[in-house]
């Protein structure tokens, strides 16, 4: 159980020394200049700050989650332990020991994993803010129209920006800029047997591109431009 509590403490140092390199790797914004008077400079601020709090509310939903499943497996655990009568109290009390010691694990496990999730979600809202403030008003009112009709979660995390000139692709940790002004070629196929409505994306321009993301078939009006 030793070795094991050091190899969580291992693979936690790594992973925090990965994540600080991620986060601190930032990128440089293609977009034009921002308008010197914006009409929605509060309404871009309140976006932003509905982009913070929604992720601090699945952030949270998340570290819940891994608690509760984590109070089940030790209460079941304890519960299994003290229904074995015929262990001796040296046996009994190594058995509760390894299992305050595997509730301990999977805790930093969990933390470990929030803790990750939550850095990642800041750095891809960080880009987001960061495109939502260089919007001209007319590519922010394109931008809302897009995403209207869209579930109430995408209107608050947004798949992809995009303004007149570029698309910005919103993943994991990283965000992809593609130049829309040399597009030569878009190809959307959707994947048929998910439940959700994943789309597979080629773009082909100055360079190519290919990705996938979940949302629904208004978001591609963006593209018949």
């Amino acid at each position: 159980m030793m070795n094991f509590l050091i190899f969580v403490l291992i693979v936690f140092c790594f992973i925090i020394l990965l994540v600080l390199y991620l986060i601190k790797s930032d990128w440089n914004l293609k977009s034009s200049k921002p308008p010197d008077v914006d009409p929605y400079k509060t309404e871009k601020r309140h976006l932003t700050l509905r982009l913070k709090n929604r992720r601090n509310l699945l952030v949270t939903k998340v570290f819940i989650i891994g608690l509760i499943v984590i109070l089940g497996i030790v209460l079941y655990l304890v519960y299994e332990t003290q229904s074995m009568t015929y262990l001796t109290k040296e046996r009994y009390d190594s058995r509760m020991k390894d299992t305050f010691l595997l509730g301990l694990s999977f805790f930093l496990l969990v933390l470990i994993f929030t803790s990750i999730y939550y850095l990642l979600v800041t750095k891809t809202i960080r880009h987001q803010s960061q495109v939502i403030h260089s919007l001209h008003p007319k590519e922010y009112e394109k931008l809302i129209t897009v995403f209207k009709p869209v579930s109430n979660l995408y209107k608050i995390l947004f798949p992809l920006m995009f303004n007149d000139s570029h698309l910005y692709v919103f993943k994991v940790g990283r965000t992809l800029q593609i130049d829309l002004t040399n597009v030569t070629k878009v190809n959307i196929v959707q994947n048929p047997r998910a439940e959700l409505r994943i789309y597979y994306i080629s773009i082909t321009g100055a360079k190519f591109y290919r990705f996938e993301i979940t949302a629904t078939p208004g978001v591609f009006t963006l593209f018949s431009r």
